[in-house]
C-alpha cells in the first residue's frame, strides 16, 4: 500500500532530525534573551548591623552599588549569540531540505517498487507459472522438448527472484518512509496522525 504524498509529508515534521530544532531554536533564542539582559549591570544592594566597641551602640549600613557600563554593554556577547542563532537557522533550513530530498526519492522508489510487485505478483509470475505448468503438461504428451520445459522453469524462477528483489525494494522503502516521518505506514494510508 502507498499512501498519499500530501499525507506523508505533513508527517514529516516527527522526523528526529528535524523535531530536534524546536528546542535548538528555543534554546538559541534564549541564549540572545539572556545576553541582551546582561548589558543592564546588576545593582546590588547590601545591608547589615554593626555594633561599636566603644559606646555598644549598633548601626545599621546599608549599600548600593551601580556598575555603570561605560565601556562594557555585553555587545560581543550578544553579537556571538545573534550569529550562533543565524547558523542554527540555516543548519535547520539546510536538514529540512536534506529530509525533503530524502523523502521524495524514498516515496518514488516506494510507488515505483510497489507497483512493479503488484504487476508482478498479479500478471507475470501467474503467467510464467501457468507457461511452466503447460510446458510441463506438453511435454508429458510429447508436444515439447524438454528444452522448452527448461527454459519455461528458468523463465518462471527468474520472475520469482525479480518479484522478491521488488518486494525487497519496497519493505526497504517503506521502512525509509517510516524513519523519515515517524510513523507506520499502515497510520499514513489511513490518514490518521
Amino acid at each position: 500500500m502507498v499512501p498519499p504524498p500530501e499525507t506523508v509529508k505533513d508527517t514529516l515534521v516527527k522526523n528526529p532530525e528535524l523535531a530536534r530544532w524546536a528546542i535548538e531554536m528555543e534554546r538559541f533564542s534564549s541564549a540572545v534573551e539572556l545576553e541582551k539582559r546582561r548589558r543592564i549591570p546588576d545593582i546590588t544592594l547590601s545591608g547589615g548591623a554593626g555594633r561599636y566597641m566603644d559606646d555598644s551602640s549598633t548601626a545599621y549600613l546599608m549599600g548600593l552599588s551601580v556598575p555603570l557600563p561605560l565601556f562594557d554593554r555585553n555587545q560581543w556577547n550578544r553579537r556571538q549569540a545573534e550569529q550562533e542563532r543565524k547558523r542554527a537557522v540555516e543548519e535547520r533550513r539546510s536538514q529540512e531540505t536534506q529530509v525533503n530530498n530524502a523523502f521524495f526519492r524514498t516515496y518514488q522508489e516506494l510507488v515505483s517498487s510497489y507497483d512493479n510487485a503488484r504487476v508482478l505478483m498479479k500478471e507475470i509470475i501467474p503467467t510464467a507459472q501457468k507457461t511452466l505448468a503447460d510446458a510441463e503438461e506438453g511435454y508429458r504428451r510429447g508436444k515439447f522438448s524438454y528444452l522448452d520445459v527448461l527454459e519455461a522453469q528458468r523463465t518462471y524462477f527468474e520472475t520469482r527472484e525479480q518479484g522478491i528483489d521488488t518486494l525487497a525494494a519496497y519493505h526497504t522503502a517503506v521502512a525509509e518512509v517510516e524513519r523519515l516521518t515517524g510513523e507506520p505506514i499502515e497510520n499514513l494510508s489511513l490518514g490518521k496522525k
